[in-house]
């Protein structure tokens, strides 16, 4: 796969249970059950680009949109794979996998002559189906 960009800060998607709530006759209290999983939106912070350019990200947002009004094109669905390297920048320590991600924003740095060679994403914000600490 394509090794799109290393970052300073990366926010891992919340992951939460959907409960469901209910009383069945002459109870005086509510029953609780754990239901489906929810996932919060990520954040990739401060990503510099590693191989292939700097317009994956403006690329899959391009993608992301809708023409016909009939969804997300799958092709928009990516797997965001986080790796938490050490201090060596080789070694993996952790990694999480975020499937069918969407992405929802990109923000840039100011575009600012003086600072030529340090532009790069600020922030870019998605939305993964599944997190899945691998």
């Amino acid at each position: 796969g394509l090794l799109a960009a290393y970052a300073s800060a990366v926010q891992i998607p919340k992951t939460e249970q959907v409960t469901v709530e209910h009383s069945s006759g002459g109870a005086v209290h509510n029953t609780h059950h754990v239901g489906k999983l929810k996932f919060g939106q990520g954040t990739i912070e401060k990503a510099m680009p590693a191989e292939g350019g700097d317009r994956w990200a403006y690329d899959w947002l391009t993608t992301s949109r809708s023409v016909t009004g009939s969804g997300t094109p799958n092709a928009a669905r990516k797997m965001v794979t986080i790796h938490h390297l050490a201090d060596d920048g080789d070694t993996i320590i952790d990694t999480w996998k975020c499937t069918l991600s969407i992405i929802l924003s990109i923000e840039y740095t100011k575009n600012d002559a003086l600072q030529e060679g340090e532009r790069m994403v600020e922030t870019i914000t998605f939305q993964p189906q599944n997190v899945v600490r691998v």
